[in-house]
């Protein structure tokens, strides 16, 4: 494994990094070890170790001194161990969070396309949940901000996220934005009014049930994408079951994506990132002391 920072002209001087700085056990995430954390400490992250001299490689994910940009890469071919590596990021992470800023705690989501993360060893180290693509419970739909029209803005985001995933055409992606639209008037929600945002938004069953109730239903890509989210219950359909996608990523979670085509895959990743980040918007800048900025949400 190597790690390096390049600008446009020149390199870091950090050094290569043993292949084995990292040993596990099998697939075990249990080999990382439960050090006591010094909440005087920044937040660090154990990389690995220089292949010269020994020394530890530390990441630290909150220190802008060093990291602007905590947004991270693990790159290798078949079989270096990048999962197991990453495993062994998350567990520290986990273990460490006293040592954030503030000792807020961070949740992280992780979107799992071959079941590498649900395993007994990684639940058990991280505490983490775990959510098939089965009610998975949050609305897509549902509406966060203060955006001006902002119903209208949601259903031309998500209208927009399906036909990229099925390749709808321009007349497609409309149809689903203008059902949308009715949906929400359907649930009593005004464009206009702010006030009745706040009221239960549409489902994805809602939009297939107003797609089936039309004078002509036409089988085609729209269909297609619309029938295999209602009829695999990807989406909770109950309101009560629901939560915030952001409170739902309290703690490590994992949502396990095998065994499904992969436009179904792709969209219930897109769907849920646009959801996550009008989340995050919603919950303003993070908490910055000094040189050292909280982290409270990371996506893997």
């Amino acid at each position: 494994t190597q790690t390096g920072q390049k600008s446009d002209s020149t390199h870091s001087n950090i050094e290569p990094l043993s292949a084995t700085a990292i040993k596990f056990e099998g697939k075990s995430t249990s080999a990382v070890p439960a050090h006591i954390v010094n909440i005087d400490e920044p937040l660090r992250v154990l990389f690995g170790h220089n292949a010269r001299n020994e020394k530890p490689l530390y990441w630290e994910p909150t220190n802008t001194a060093k990291f602007m940009n905590t947004n991270t890469g693990i790159i290798g071919t078949m079989g270096t161990g990048k999962t197991q590596f990453t495993k062994a990021m998350v567990t520290q992470l986990y273990r460490n969070q006293r040592s954030n800023v503030n000792a807020a705690p961070i949740g992280m989501l992780i979107f799992d396309y071959k079941s590498d993360y649900v395993d007994d060893a990684f639940i058990s180290a991280t505490s983490a949940k775990k959510y098939k693509l089965f009610q998975l419970p949050y609305n897509p739909l549902s509406l966060f901000g203060d955006t001006p029209m902002l119903p209208i803005h949601t259903a031309a985001g998500f209208s927009e996220t399906m036909a990229k995933a099925y390749g709808l055409g321009p007349k497609q992606q409309l149809k689903l934005e203008n059902l949308i639209i009715e949906a929400y008037s359907t649930a009593g929600i005004s464009p206009e009014n702010s006030s009745t945002w706040d009221k239960p938004a549409p489902t994805i069953e809602d939009i297939w049930t107003l797609f089936l109730a039309q004078e002509k239903v036409e089988e085609d890509s729209l269909y297609a994408a619309l029938s295999k989210l209602a009829r695999f219950k990807i989406f909770e359909s109950r309101p009560e079951k629901m939560t915030s996608l952001y409170e739902l990523t309290d703690g490590i979670t994992v949502i396990e994506l095998a065994g499904y085509p992969p436009e179904i895959q792709n969209l219930v990743v897109a769907l849920t990132l646009d959801l996550f980040y009008s989340q995050m918007q919603k919950r303003g800048k993070p908490e910055v002391q000094g040189d050292f900025r909280q982290i409270t949400k990371m996506i893997l």
